[in-house]
């Protein structure tokens, strides 16, 4: 919209085009005739840079140029961009004359560009960039202060048979369920981080050892005590946690940390069967059993392995090709399939598992 104005807070209005109505929601008449209105819709934040923009062009005789927020008639901010140049009225007064334009969607834009920067698009937490940020900014603190910490590294496992299985959108869920959990059993003060893929971490501030792997030994129970529905069932997450404990006045790098925390997590995995994710974590629950000793019999049981991934693999072709043109009953007897497969390779995988132990 274009305006001819004074200076001020309280600044008459001479004229404003027909696309304040458009803008903010309010007719020329009322904006017109309310000289205050124009200030009061600015955010209590934004209105000093205003004010400062104003005086600068009253004092250095500049192009008045300023970015900033208005409420419109409805309560919603609308960003601006303000443009003007001074004129001389007919009693030598000043007025300035510009051009208002909406910006709110490049913005928007830059806001969300922002965010990106430093969190991860599926689940909200922070990103790998700016964990590390933190985690420098705490070890920094700690060389100074002496305030001890620990940094856990959580892997989901499995995820890859999930997204093979159940679809990737069963195995985006289980990793939104973890972010989730985690940030609800955390404190204000400790960082949540998806490192990537499969992996994230926490960093733990003001804590001792014990603290820290109490935690650690908590987070996969509780992780693993809520169904998460996927698909037309429900898929159950199995993780495995690491542990680097960093001591009062410790000088260590990130990087370091991290790596610690890694191999932790390694040896967590290494050291107790990896259960797979399945659609009814209460069912087909195999007992010990030892992993056969014939090799024959072994090649057997990996090519069926083989083949249930195979066959999942050309169902969801099959659904990506056809979609809604397969009959109903074709849909319901995949679906079947699906889970049956899903069961069947965490039963394979957990006979695998006992008989490694």
């Amino acid at each position: 919209m274009s305006y001819t104005a004074e200076f001020g807070s309280d600044c008459a209005w001479h004229f404003v085009s027909p696309q304040v109505e458009q803008l903010l929601g309010y007719p020329v008449e009322e904006w017109g005739s309310d000289p205050g209105l124009w200030f009061r819709l600015i955010p209590p934040d934004d209105r000093q840079a205003v004010l400062a923009a104003e005086g600068r062009t009253l004092g250095e005789g500049l192009p008045f140029s300023c970015e900033y927020r208005l409420y419109d008639r409805g309560g919603n901010e609308v960003w601006v961009r303000d443009d003007a140049v001074v004129l001389q009225d007919d009693g030598g007064g000043q007025m300035l004359q510009g051009l208002m334009l909406d910006i709110t969607p490049q913005k928007r834009a830059e806001e969300r560009l922002l965010y990106l920067a430093d969190h991860d698009s599926l689940t909200g937490l922070y990103n790998r960039r700016r964990f590390f940020r933190e985690l420098d900014a705490y070890l920094a603190w700690n060389i100074r202060h002496g305030d001890p910490g620990a940094v856990l590294l959580l892997d989901v496992d499995r995820l890859k048979e999930v997204n093979d299985t159940l679809g990737h959108e069963a195995g985006d869920e289980l990793l939104k369920h973890v972010a989730s959990m985690l940030l609800g059993r955390v404190r204000q003060t400790d960082v949540v981080a998806r490192l990537g893929g499969d992996e994230f971490v926490v960093l733990l501030r003001g804590v001792d050892g014990d603290q820290a792997r109490e935690l650690a030994q908590q987070i996969p129970e509780l992780i693993a005590s809520t169904l998460v529905s996927a698909g037309h069932g429900s898929i159950t997450a199995s993780t495995s946690v690491g542990i680097a404990v960093v001591e009062s006045g410790q000088q260590v790098q990130a990087d370091a940390v991290v790596r610690m925390a890694d191999a932790s997590m390694y040896r967590s995995k290494a050291g107790r069967p990896a259960s797979a994710a399945a659609r009814d974590p209460e069912g087909d629950r195999v007992g010990p059993a030892t992993w056969p000793a014939d090799p024959e019999l072994h090649e057997l049981i990996f090519s069926v392995e083989s083949h249930l991934h195979a066959n999942t693999r050309a169902r969801d072709e099959l659904r990506e090709r056809y979609g809604r043109a397969l009959p109903n009953f074709v849909g319901s007897l995949l679906n079947q399939m699906d889970e049956t497969a899903a069961r069947a390779l965490q039963a394979l995988a957990r006979l695998r598992a006992h008989g490694r132990r």
